[in-house]
């Protein structure tokens, strides 16, 4: 595993800053800011199916509480 800067740890891809509330953007991208409100509202409003094993579940809910997914606030109108 490569040790990375807290810089590269914190620097967006730029393909995630591509996928916004209206899809995937070919010609603009989302801040970095809004790119991470998005992702986390749109990970807090998943449903894991009944059938999904505990494991996987207890990781996704684990995923969850890291990025506190249990924002509630509308999401603003992306900046571009």
């Amino acid at each position: 595993m490569d040790i990375r800067t807290f810089a590269e740890l914190t620097t967006p891809d730029e393909r995630s800053l591509r996928f916004t509330p209206l899809g995937l953007a070919t010609g603009r991208k989302l801040s970095p800011e809004n790119a991470a409100k998005f992702q986390q509202r749109s990970i807090a409003a998943a449903d894991l199916a009944p059938a999904v094993p505990e494991g996987t579940r207890s990781s996704f809910e684990r995923l969850c509480t890291h990025m506190e997914c249990a924002a509630t606030t509308p999401l603003p109108w992306p900046t571009i």
